[in-house]
């Protein structure tokens, strides 16, 4: 059973007026992967995967998107015009705890 996230959801307004909603990371995003995968810079890559990517592999992507939520948190933000997702940007956070 997943947790319900749905306090940690935001609406947002960026600098440049573009609105986006950030939210959890659903399962049922791994089907906007492929589509981020071509828009990353290498240097993004880097940052985001420690490694140069061309694509992510199916598994990859199910590893990203099946998250432990009382281990990891992972987060989406995804720019919205009419109601439509124009591009999305998933980020994610492993928390240790203390004893670790």
């Amino acid at each position: 059973m997943r947790p319900d996230l749905a306090h940690w959801e935001r609406h947002d307004v960026l600098p440049d007026g573009t609105r986006v909603l950030v939210r959890p990371l659903k399962f049922e995003d791994a089907a906007l992967y492929p589509d981020f995968a071509e828009d990353v810079t290498p240097d993004d890559a880097r940052l985001r995967f420690f490694a140069p990517i061309s694509e992510l592999s199916n598994d990859r992507i199910h590893e990203l998107t099946h998250l432990d939520y009382e281990r990891a948190m992972a987060f989406i933000s995804i720019a919205r015009a009419a109601n439509t997702p124009l591009s999305c940007a998933p980020g994610s956070k492993v928390m240790a705890s203390a004893g670790c």
